[in-house]
């Protein structure tokens, strides 16, 4: 792949460069242990200066993404890209692996979540769980995306759940929430409201037991319409072969 840069005003070179260089990751699908083109082949391909090449990697190299060795070359990092995506998940390529995962992750995380919400949330935590649940059956009767609605539901029992360092954790689940939502729209839109009401209902009355059935009814009801869905693109895969 020829890299080659994208205009972005007030975007320092080196930055531009950076960018260009995980997009050349990305498309060709590089792995940990990987080299990338010498330093040579950057500059011919970019028309950039050694000194803005190497600013570049220093920059990648501080986000977790290469590994320079000195006299060696730049290497893909063990996980690359952590340090802002502690996930990696933008080099992660098998996106319905990645599907999975995350929903697993909540399956292991949020039932528990919401048991903690019930029992520690305050009034003001409790008054703004059951404000979001509202909103989301709103904006679904009025046929309105409510992805931002359902996030927000989910990180304010996150957030009431009293836990920091979940606060921080749970800000890379929410991409998985995010994703879920706009892949299965209205397979699950109903269920959606429904399951919302219920949790928040569980969390005001400090049922502990209840958030947590109730949350991991939810994530059942998205599990089958993501395996549906699933189903549904490889059965079209299939018939696109015949």
């Amino acid at each position: 792949m020829k890299l080659s840069l994208v205009k972005v005003d007030n975007v320092p070179l080196s930055e531009k460069v950076a960018e260009q260089i995980i997009l050349h990751i990305r498309e060709n699908r590089m792995q940990k242990g990987e080299r990338l083109p010498n330093e040579k082949k950057l500059i011919e391909q970019l028309n950039v200066s050694r000194t803005t090449i190497r600013e570049a990697m220093r920059i990648l190299s501080s986000r977790g993404i290469v590994v320079i060795r000195q006299g060696s070359g730049t290497y893909i990092s063990g996980l690359p890209g952590v340090t802002e995506d502690p996930f990696g998940l933008q080099f992660k390529y098998d996106k319905e692996k990645v599907l999975m995962d995350l929903l697993e992750l909540r399956f292991i995380m949020e039932p528990s979540i919401a048991s903690y919400s019930a029992q520690r949330a305050g009034e003001e935590d409790v008054q703004e769980i059951c404000k979001l649940a509202n909103q989301v059956s709103e904006c679904i009767k009025a046929g309105v995306n409510h992805i931002e609605q359902d996030v927000a539901f989910h990180c304010k029992i996150a957030q009431s759940a009293g836990n920091d360092i979940l606060n921080v954790l749970f800000s890379e689940i929410v991409k998985g929430i995010r994703l879920f939502t706009t892949l299965l729209g209205d397979r699950i839109i109903n269920e959606v409201a429904t399951h919302h009401e219920r949790i928040a209902q569980s969390i005001s009355q400090g049922d502990a037991q209840g958030a947590y059935d109730a949350m991991l009814e939810h994530l059942h009801s998205n599990k089958k319409a993501i395996e549906d869905y699933l189903k549904q693109i490889k059965n079209k895969e299939r018939e696109m072969q015949k």
